[in-house]
């Protein structure tokens, strides 16, 4: 336990790894600790894709969507990987949803295209919409999930962050407000600061800090189903699709896996994650059996020549809390122990930002948005 890292970070997705190549690139000396390999499966990072967009209902998320873009399109370009694929993306909703969205798109110097149902399904036959209109993005897409990480472990390295892969955190000692102490199961190591991001392990790993946050660990299936006529479907002619009803299903068009189709289901149910392959209990299977049967509804009403039987089941786990939104925060006793959590789904395309927030929280910089919606506050302190 010789060396002094100016910042240890637990949990090496893409956060984590976002949030270490930021601070090498300040010239920080950074130690990621990761307690499977990187990348691995076993969490919320991994997978074939996520969709990125601009277009938000609140505009601290378009915000942070400006850099973040720009962003995953420089480590594309340093990389040398194709890790955007611009095949826009179709919201469907009601009248209040497309508007704000319109409106986050607006604030940002974008600009959605309105579509009328009877339009949606002129325009991509491979849809059909009676009850809602659209907004679509052409600039929207989707990143290779995948590759994005390789490509930020590799930079990283490149930059000089040391990794520990397949080391389990045990404990956390503070030692004072600069000095803080990370126990592995096969080593000890300090730093100045402390950065969390732990994904569905969050509160596990603050255990010994006394400290319990309102993130419930999700376990999500990601599936994919054949297309009828898989030319409706490739990414050159349809987009992907986010579905607003009461309940939230989204679709990637056929680039994973040859003529099959990603439609999901935005939500699971609360799982260990040390336990995720565990039988679910009575009260969760039927949890999951209402949310199965609300997705195979849908894809039967919204998408006509896709087969409504899946060919293809993963899982993924969300974090996610009570209002769905990230925890960007200190820790309220120890204020070198910055916590990034919670982010519910929707984290990983705006992960760039993130990284950066959390960089400047642990190095003493002034971040570059305000941060109270992401704030421990907004929530009752008796449930932390």
């Amino acid at each position: 336990m010789d060396d002094l890292f100016d910042v240890i970070i637990c949990g090496a997705g893409v956060h984590g790894l976002s949030t270490a190549k930021f601070l090498a690139e300040k010239q920080k000396t950074v130690l990621l600790v990761e307690q499977f390999p990187i990348p691995h499966s076993r969490g919320s990072s991994h997978g074939h894709s996520r969709i990125i967009r601009f277009s938000y209902t609140t505009s601290q998320h378009s915000q942070l969507m400006r850099e973040s873009f720009r962003n995953w399109l420089k480590l594309e370009e340093e990389s040398g990987t194709k890790l955007f694929e611009n095949c826009g993306l179709l919201n469907i909703g009601g009248g209040r949803v497309l508007t704000q969205v319109s409106s986050g798109l607006r604030s940002l110097g974008q600009e959605g295209q309105s579509l009328s149902a009877s339009e949606i399904n002129t325009k991509f036959p491979g849809l059909k919409t009676q009850k809602y209109d659209g907004l679509y993005e052409k600039t929207a897409g989707l990143l290779m999930a995948d590759k994005c990480i390789l490509a930020l472990k590799d930079s990283a390295l490149k930059l000089g962050v040391v990794m520990k892969e397949c080391e389990k955190v045990t404990d956390i000692v503070p030692v004072n407000a600069s000095r803080v102490e990370v126990h592995t199961n096969k080593g000890k190591y300090r730093s100045k600061s402390l950065i969390l991001t732990c994904g569905p392990w969050i509160n596990k790993v603050l255990q010994p800090l006394k400290l319990k946050l309102p993130v419930s660990p999700l376990l999500i299936r990601v599936t994919y189903w054949k297309a009828k006529d898989p030319e409706l479907y490739k990414a050159k002619r349809f987009p992907s699709v986010i579905i607003n009803e009461k309940v939230h299903i989204y679709s990637t068009p056929i680039l994973e896996y040859p003529g099959l189709m990603k439609i999901c289901y935005h939500s699971g149910t609360e799982i260990d994650p040390d336990q995720r392959d565990k039988k679910l209990s009575n009260k969760d299977q039927t949890t999951a059996d209402t949310q199965w049967q609300t997705l195979v509804t849908a894809i039967k009403e919204y998408y006509p020549y896709i087969e409504p039987v899946p060919s293809v089941t993963e899982s993924c786990i969300y974090s996610v809390t009570p209002d769905q939104d990230y925890i960007l925060d200190r820790h309220p006793v120890y204020s070198n122990i910055i916590i990034g959590a919670g982010f519910s789904g929707h984290g990983f395309k705006c992960s760039p930002e993130i990284g950066r927030i959390l960089g400047d929280m642990a190095i003493g910089n002034p971040t570059a948005y305000a941060l109270g919606s992401f704030s421990l506050s907004r929530f009752n302190s008796s449930n932390l």
